[in-house]
Order: structure tokens, then C-alpha cells, then sequence
């Protein structure tokens, strides 16, 4: 179980009760941001998923195309006749792998416009993910739990921000669930926070009020 630092013991409740309004307001200012982008983007899912088949079969035929021009310039490359031989030899020298991959990279609209769409949002929850951590080693004298939970989440968000470990068709409900689950887990760690910080105050008042009898 986390329990608070012992220099939270020994503050005033005034500041107890700053901290308690200042931690309210940042997650009330993330998350008002976060809300209406998540929304936005989950209307965006049907979009995303026609479009990206779309320009998946385009970039696939592009890929066939030049691969088909590189093996035209192979077979017509032992041509009696010099002057087509050399053009064919030009193109045989061409490096087809960068071509393909320079043609792929730069062929992916909807790609760019899906990354635009989701990095947003991506960084705010790796944002809040930082912001967590920080809370949960500035208020809790052992928070292995809470602190591994964090760190996991972190590591979620820059995998799924980095696309690691998914597939060549991205999906926005890697990021929407990571979403949910952060923000379930940040709303669990503030009222627990709050919860800690308005013990101490209670505890402090009741400490007083023995004192003075």
C-alpha cells in the first residue's frame, strides 16, 4: 500500500490544500483537451480504414510497376543493338531498392494525415504519463505499484506512437483504448492523491485540536 512522504505530514493544510487544487486543474486542463480529440478521432475510424486500403493497392501496384520495368531492362539488356543496349544498361545501373522505397515513403497521403491526426493526442497521454509518475514519487514514500503501472503505460504509448509491434495497417483504436485505460488510471491516481493529501489535512486539524486541549 502507497502511503505519503513524511514532509507531507509537516505542511501547512493551506499547502496541502494548494497542491490538491493545482493537481485538479493541470488533469482538468489535459484532459478537457484530450476529450474532443479522442472524439475526433474515433470519428475518423471508417475514414482511415477505407482510404488506407486504397492507398495500400496503389502503393502495391506502384511496386509491381518498377519491378517490372527492372526485370524489362534485365532481359533486354543483351540487345544486338549498342544504342539501346547502353539505355537499358542506364536503367539496369538505377538502384531499384531506394527507388521503390523512396516511391513508397513519399506516396502515403493518408498515412501522414492518420499520423497528423493521432500524434496530437499520442503526446499529450506520454505527457500525462511523465506527469503521473511525478506525482506518484513526490506524494507516496512507496509507490513500486503505482510507479511500475505508470512506467508501463509510458511504454505502451511511445510503442503504439512508434508503431512497434503493429501491423502495416495502423489502427486508431491501438490509441483510443490506450487512451481510455490512461485516463481511467490518472483519474484512480488523482483521487487517490486527493484522498492522501485531505487524510493529512483531517489529520493535522485533529492534531491541533488535541494540542490546544
Amino acid at each position: 500500500r502507497a502511503q505519503s512522504l513524511d514532509y507531507l505530514l509537516n505542511q501547512d493544510k493551506w499547502v496541502l490544500l494548494t497542491i490538491s487544487v493545482t493537481l485538479i486543474l493541470i488533469y482538468y486542463s489535459i484532459f478537457s483537451i484530450c476529450i474532443p480529440m479522442m472524439k475526433d478521432i474515433h470519428s475518423k475510424h471508417n475514414y482511415f480504414n477505407e482510404n488506407f486500403k486504397q492507398e495500400n493497392e496503389k502503393l502495391k501496384i506502384l511496386e509491381q510497376k518498377v519491378y517490372k520495368l527492372k526485370q524489362i531492362a534485365k532481359d533486354n539488356l543483351n540487345m544486338y543493338n549498342p544504342v539501346c543496349q547502353q539505355c537499358w544498361s542506364l536503367i539496369c545501373d538505377l538502384d531499384f531498392d531506394y527507388i521503390t522505397l523512396h516511391l513508397l515513403e513519399n506516396n502515403k497521403p493518408i498515412k501522414k494525415y492518420y499520423n497528423d491526426t493521432l500524434s496530437p493526442l499520442q503526446h499529450i497521454f506520454m505527457i500525462i504519463c511523465v506527469v503521473n509518475t511525478i506525482s506518484i514519487i513526490w506524494i507516496f514514500r512507496k509507490p513500486f505499484r503505482l510507479f511500475v503501472l505508470s512506467n508501463i503505460f509510458l511504454i505502451i504509448s511511445l510503442s503504439i506512437h512508434g508503431e512497434f509491434f503493429i501491423s502495416n495497417t495502423p489502427n486508431i483504436y491501438y490509441t483510443l483504448i490506450n487512451s481510455i485505460l490512461l485516463f481511467l488510471f490518472s483519474m484512480f491516481l488523482l483521487l487517490k492523491i486527493l484522498m492522501t493529501l485531505l487524510f493529512i489535512v483531517h489529520y493535522r486539524m485533529i492534531q491541533n485540536i488535541l494540542n490546544n486541549e
